[in-house]
């Protein structure tokens, strides 16, 4: 379950909307829809949506994503990305599905929930478009619904 009040959100306006995608040199490994969501807001905060370590219930947070690779970095770890790549934060403001959401207020969010109580994705509403951010096979996806 998520350790945040997902609530506090409602009323806020969506400022931007930024993705995850997993990059080896120049080229984008991941899929079009996979990588995590970072949702900020005019009123400063922010709102990432991530796949759980389990690869397939959604850890929610109120930070924005943290590189673990950002700064200076041993020669062990430009090996590592080098060779292997790294999660890369970019603006997708512009892009659908997220595109339709910036300047709009949310109306209400909740998480998806199953019997089990765990906590597999969470919906926003955004001024009636429907945001549906689920885990599925180790990735989080993305739905519109307007």
């Amino acid at each position: 379950m998520t350790g945040i009040r997902l609530a506090k959100y409602v009323g806020d306006t969506v400022l931007s909307v930024s993705r995850l995608r997993y990059e080896v040199g120049e080229k984008v490994a991941s899929g079009a829809n996979e990588g995590s969501v970072e949702i900020t807001f005019s009123s400063g905060s922010t709102l990432l949506c991530e796949s759980a370590a389990d690869g397939e219930t959604v850890r929610v947070a109120d930070a924005p994503w943290v590189d673990p690779f950002g700064g200076s970095l041993s020669e062990e770890n430009e090996e590592f990305v080098r060779t292997s790549g790294r999660w890369v934060k970019y603006d997708a403001s512009d892009q659908q599905p997220f595109v339709d959401l910036v300047g709009r207020r949310v109306v209400d969010m909740a998480p998806i929930t199953g019997t089990s109580g765990k906590q597999y994705g969470v919906v926003v509403n955004v001024s009636g478009f429907l945001l549906g951010m689920y885990a599925n096979a180790d990735e989080l996806h993305v739905r519109l619904l307007a």
